[in-house]
């Protein structure tokens, strides 16, 4: 899945396109609710969280979307960050999947943990460093969590 993206005539894009391998097309799919550049995504099972980014205006958006074959707001009401990256995860065990956000706020970065209670999303405010331009994921180990940042 290839979703938004930026170029300099039109801004933040809300096309999406499915790569087929069985027969090496690509294929339009839906489109974001909200047109998007410099966000981020993160698959689970068959879903795909897109968050973050900017919209045309250059404006960080704090909006974020599902896709299930059709792009839905969730809602999560996130902090609006671009350079970003975004991950699923259960850091409670609750059985609710939680998510995890890192990017640029400009000025500033963050590293928010967002709980999911079943009826919405809340910062934790866990205190992590804040990083833009890296990745996340959730992991399961033994030993200490560690969180690898950008530059």
């Amino acid at each position: 899945l290839v979703t938004g993206g930026g170029n300099g005539t039109n801004g933040a894009l809300v096309g999406a396109e499915l790569y087929d391998p069985s027969t090496a097309t690509w294929t339009a799919t839906g489109s974001l609710n909200t047109g998007r550049s410099r966000h981020t995504a993160t698959v689970l099972s068959t879903k795909v969280l897109v968050a973050g980014g900017n919209a045309s205006n250059g404006l960080s958006l704090s909006s974020t979307e599902l896709y299930d074959f059709t792009f839905t707001d969730i809602g999560a009401g996130l902090t609006g960050v671009f350079l970003s990256s975004v991950a699923w995860g259960d850091y409670d065990n609750d059985a609710r999947l939680d998510i995890l956000l890192t990017g640029n706020l400009n000025p500033g970065e963050i590293c928010q943990v967002w709980r999911n209670s079943g009826s919405g999303f809340t910062n934790i405010n866990a205190g992590l460093t804040g990083v833009d331009r890296g990745s996340v994921a959730w992991g399961d180990p033994v030993g200490p969590l560690v969180r690898v940042g950008g530059p």
